[in-house]
């Protein structure tokens, strides 16, 4: 066949390989099942069992795995072969001390919804706290920072003098700072702020 001034048409048959085909049935199965055991009830209802817990969930056909998946995320880690390493809650409460102060978030900051989902995606563990537990932590982080600077500057072998600074801001707040300058061992030049008053 050809159209008038054109090539003519050539067909072309090829051979299909009929196993190539994919066919109608899905047969992929979710990542879930690797860690659960499909079983039925006394019921005859469908329910999958937690490899390494006894938590049981229900498993219909065709009623989707996302409960399973959730479950699994979590669970991986907390079995044999863990893939968290176990958590300190000491030291990660002594962070998020130290993140508060850092960047003078409000205590409150550690009961905000997303930064609570956020840490209990990074580790499956956290106890989240309350902001009147974060306040303490600051506290006992402050009175530890402060025997810290007590034991270096005694430590000092030279003399250390002491400058004050006075100011106010805009809105007639008055502030004072008491600055502790010294020279270090290594002859270097060093200041610590030793009390800052509004």
């Amino acid at each position: 066949m050809s159209i008038e001034g054109d090539e003519p048409v050539i067909q072309i048959e090829d051979e299909v390989d009929e196993s190539s085909v994919p066919s109608s049935k899905r047969t992929k199965t979710s990542m879930a099942w690797e860690f659960f055991e499909k079983f039925f009830d006394d019921k005859g209802l469908p329910k999958a069992k937690c490899k390494n817990y006894d938590k049981i969930y229900m498993a219909r056909d065709g009623g989707g795995t996302s409960n399973l998946i959730k479950h699994s995320l979590r669970c991986v880690g907390r079995g044999n072969g863990s893939s968290y390493p176990p958590l300190d809650q000491e030291k990660y409460r002594e962070k998020i001390s130290e993140v508060i102060v850092k960047h003078n978030y409000p205590f409150t900051f550690v009961e905000h919804e997303g930064i609570v989902d956020l840490l209990c995606f990074l580790h499956p563990d956290v106890k989240s706290i309350s902001r009147n537990i974060a306040k303490s932590d600051v506290l006992k982080l402050y009175r530890k920072e402060k025997e810290k600077l007590k034991s270096y500057l005694q430590s000092i072998p030279g003399k250390i003098c002491l400058t004050s600074d006075l100011w106010s801001a805009i809105n007639t707040n008055q502030y004072m700072v008491l600055t502790a300058h010294f020279v270090n061992r290594n002859w270097e030049l060093e200041k610590k702020v030793l009390s800052f008053i509004h």
